[in-house]
């Protein structure tokens, strides 16, 4: 995906999930500016995540949640807040290669930790 200016997200973050024994080979967001509309609290991001069904669903962080993926690359990527919200702004699951390449996200004081990455092979920040 590219090129997404101005969009403002309710109640989910953006998430890139494979639930089968496969995972998703390769996924890049780039030139993104997304808003999100915040509200989460800190015990959101420790409850167990499930399958996507039709709506939108609680997710433990508030910007991406990536879950089975090989390589997972945001570049050009702005993620902000429209309020404070105590979950990660990235959390990843099973994901083999992150790379963040000029990605800017909004801190929030208490939040010790916003990027976390679980399962995760490799991490690459520039």
């Amino acid at each position: 995906m590219a090129g997404l200016p101005g969009i403002v997200v309710y109640r989910s973050a953006l998430s890139v999930e494979s639930w089968a024994a496969a995972p998703i080979t390769n996924v890049v967001i780039r030139n993104a500016n997304i808003e999100f509309a915040g509200g989460g609290k800190a015990e959101q991001a420790k409850q167990p995540v499930k399958g996507p069904g039709v709506d939108a669903r609680p997710l433990p962080a508030w910007g991406v949640y990536a879950r089975n993926v090989e390589r997972l690359t945001l570049e050009d990527v702005r993620l902000s807040l429209s309020e404070e919200d105590f979950r990660p702004a990235v959390m990843t699951e099973n994901v083999g290669r992150l790379n963040l390449d000029n990605f800017n996200y909004t801190r929030v004081t208490g939040v010790e930790q916003a990027v976390v990455t679980n399962w995760t092979g490799k991490l690459g920040v520039r």
